[in-house]
């Protein structure tokens, strides 16, 4: 989860982090996915819903 996902998705692909999928808007929040080294995937999203907690504490 982050606070800004296409400003996190620029910085990590600058970092050479692969996405494997395109950011799509879920309604919920925007997701994507992160290649792990091992082949898996790691989903990294921006809600659009009031989260548990506030990401800026």
């Amino acid at each position: 989860m982050c606070d800004d996902v296409e400003a996190t998705v620029a910085d990590l692909t600058t970092q050479g982090v692969e996405f494997v999928k395109p950011l799509t808007d879920q309604g919920w929040g925007v997701l994507t996915s992160i290649r792990l080294p091992g082949g898996g995937e790691l989903g990294l999203y921006q809600p659009r819903h009031q989260p548990a907690y506030d990401l800026r504490e």
